[in-house]
């Protein structure tokens, strides 16, 4: 997801997939908090910041978690230093690596940082191939395989 969780305790997958984005995100709703509520340590919900969509604690991920059978969320919206933040009891992971984001110069690190994440949560795994005899790294990151090199430049936009 990009942003976060929702205003409701009830919201299901299957809701999700039937959002109809197609359209400019409407100011409320499931799109909207969708696309821009974000977590915050405290329990329950609060206002966002942003004017749109909600801040949502520990106890709102972990029930949105049961009622959808997820182990955990993955969202993207917000700049973090390290590339990434783990929170939430680990079941929250923001993941924020747009190499051209304002004036983020040290991506590269950031990058580094990101493939760690991913390694230690099972997004991806790395692959060696000596089948042909020769040695040919690929990278499975979500059940899409990648040649390891092709992933880095182009996934990574690492050019």
């Amino acid at each position: 997801m990009h942003g976060g969780l929702f205003s409701r305790d009830d919201v299901t997958l299957q809701e999700i997939r039937e959002i109809d984005r197609n359209r400019q995100p409407p100011d409320e709703g499931l799109m909207c908090e969708l696309l821009w509520s974000d977590p915050q340590p405290q329990m329950g919900r609060a206002p966002s910041k942003r004017g749109v969509g909600v801040q949502f604690g520990p106890d709102v991920t972990q029930n949105f978690l049961s009622i959808n059978s997820l182990d955990y969320i993955v969202r993207s919206h917000e700049v973090k230093n390290d590339g990434y933040e783990v929170g939430h009891d680990g079941k929250c992971i923001t993941v924020f690596s747009a190499p051209n984001y304002w004036y983020v110069h040290h991506i590269q690190q950031l990058h580094i940082n990101i493939l760690y994440l991913c390694l230690q949560y099972n997004f991806m795994y790395l692959i060696f191939d000596y089948s042909n005899g020769s040695f040919k790294p690929e990278v499975k990151i979500f059940g899409r395989l990648y040649n390891i090199y092709d992933w880095y430049y182009e996934v990574l936009n690492c050019r």
